[in-house]
Formats: C-alpha cells, structure tokens, sequence
C-alpha cells in the first residue's frame, strides 16, 4: 500500500516538474481504487508517503490530507482524500510551475 501512494505522489511530483518549461501544462488528478486496507492504514501510509517525498503534510478532517512542497522557486499543494476504498490527489495550488489551470 505505501508502495502504491508513493509512486503515485512520485509520479505528481514529477508531472508538477514538467510545468518548469516554457509552455503550460494540466494537471492531472490522480484517483485510485484500493482494497483490504482500513481508513486508519490508507490515512498512515499517505502520511509515511507523503514524508518519504519531503512533502509537509498535515490533516484537514477525519478523511482529508494537505501536503505542500516547496523549492525554492517552486511550490505546489495538494489536497489527498481518502477512504478504506481509496484515495484521490486533487491538485490545491501552486506558484512557479506554470499550471494553466
């Protein structure tokens, strides 16, 4: 399960990066079906995730967590809501990357 949310927020971070260029890009919103696992595990391995990637991420309600990454001249923030089902990454904001939301 942590293997899964970490390569799924390795993955975010590096389409983030791609917004470095010259042109504007989407972003896409993850969303992933997960089985066997409670609330309390998903919500755990997001947080390990999360600090594994050197995101800050803190808890916004019983199934919702912010996580923000900031460089220097980049930052984004995402908003990861959860459940024993699954898990959406739902891009928040960001400065630096050229989002043309």
């Amino acid at each position: 399960m942590k293997r899964v949310i970490y390569i799924v927020l390795s993955l975010v971070m590096i389409l983030s990066l791609f917004g470095c260029g010259a042109r504007t890009h989407p972003v896409e919103q993850v969303h992933e079906h997960v089985t066997g696992f409670s609330v309390d595990e998903v919500r755990k391995a997001i947080l390990m995730s999360t600090a594994d990637l050197g995101w800050t991420a803190a808890e916004q309600n019983s199934q919702s967590i912010k996580a923000v990454q900031e460089l220097s001249k980049y930052g984004a923030t995402v908003v990861i809501k959860y459940s024993d089902n699954g898990y959406d990454i739902v891009y928040g904001s960001s400065y630096g990357l050229k989002y043309d939301g």
